[in-house]
């Protein structure tokens, strides 16, 4: 490998920097102790997945995800069709950037206490063990999961 190769890929490939392989047991596990997701459906396809430090998940998904934009019908196009538009968004950026594993992302199903329609939302695992929620229809990057659900409640009264 030729010194030009390697100093490119450290300056093309930033992600790199405090990646880790996460097992699907874990993050599931972590999942059973966040009470507003052990309530919520994900889907977790692999057995191990790549798992990037916080500053550089949210830098990751408001610079590689390209759903906002897209316009938004309750008819039509709704928060799980962005759900799964940005699911698929996240997997082929990591692709691109080199990952050795899928990122950690999800579509995650809420269900809501009280009448209506349920919430989906994208659901991203970090290296240091929390779950950060990507509303792509709106581009919101968030840690409060909570307010996800608070959202819901705020859209369809």
């Amino acid at each position: 490998m030729s010194l030009y190769s390697v100093v490119a890929s450290k300056l093309w490939r930033p992600y790199d920097k405090g990646a880790a392989i996460v097992t699907s047991d874990y993050v599931r596990q972590r999942i059973a102790q966040i009470p507003v997701l052990a309530g919520a459906h994900v889907s977790l396809k692999d057995g191990q997945y790549t798992a990037l430090q916080p500053g550089l998940l949210r830098e990751f998904l408001e610079d590689k995800v390209w759903t906002v934009g897209r316009r938004y019908s309750a008819d039509l196009f709704d928060c799980d069709d962005f759900a799964a538009c940005a699911r698929a968004d996240i997997l082929c950026a990591g692709q691109d950037c080199g990952f050795k594993r899928s990122l950690c992302a999800a579509e995650a199903c809420f269900e809501q206490a009280k009448p209506g329609p349920n919430h989906a939302a994208n659901i991203v695992f970090d290296a240091a063990g929390n779950f950060l929620a990507y509303e792509p229809q709106n581009g919101r990057v968030t840690y409060d999961l909570p307010s996800v659900i608070k959202r819901a409640y705020e859209i369809w009264g």
